[in-house]
């Protein structure tokens, strides 16, 4: 299973996630997307997926919700086992190479990256100097064309 884009979240932004994907489900083809929950059949391995899909992607969004900084993830965060981690360190490292692109997105009402870059583990500091893009409730479909329009750039 091949896909262009790769969806990064933390369980407790699974909805903004999940309403991220329906939305790009309207402009790309479904085997384009890769969202764990939507794409990973029972029986196979959890693991090797993630990390297969995490290093053929295109683009990586990065979604950052408003629990994503607090205490207890910025420590899931500094672990080695976090699939979080795991997920932006592949794209990241990808990014450098110039083989792919991540976009944070980052869910109201969080603060950008850059205002907690010190606080993330040093191999996922590079995320917080990436432009990020904000989607509000309010304007989320101008926010989803603006998303839209960042990910075609990158494809």
């Amino acid at each position: 299973m091949a896909n262009e884009i790769f969806i990064s979240y933390r369980r407790s932004d699974a909805g903004w996630a999940g309403r991220i994907y329906d939305h790009l489900e309207d402009e790309f083809k479904p085997d384009d997307l890769f969202m764990d929950v939507e794409s990973i059949a029972a029986g196979h391995d959890f693991d090797s997926v993630i990390k297969k899909q995490a290093e053929t992607s295109k683009v990586m969004l990065a979604v950052v919700g408003d629990s994503w900084l607090a205490d207890e993830n910025i420590e899931r965060l500094n672990s080695s086992d976090d699939y979080v981690r795991r997920e932006l360190e592949i794209g990241l490292n990808k990014l450098s190479k110039k083989k792919g692109g991540i976009i944070p997105v980052v869910i109201e009402p969080t603060p950008y990256l850059v205002a907690a870059a010190e606080k993330l583990p040093e191999t996922l500091r590079g995320l917080a100097s990436l432009q990020a893009l904000r989607i509000t409730h309010k304007g989320f479909r101008a926010d989803m064309q603006e998303l839209i329009e960042a990910i075609k750039a990158k494809l």
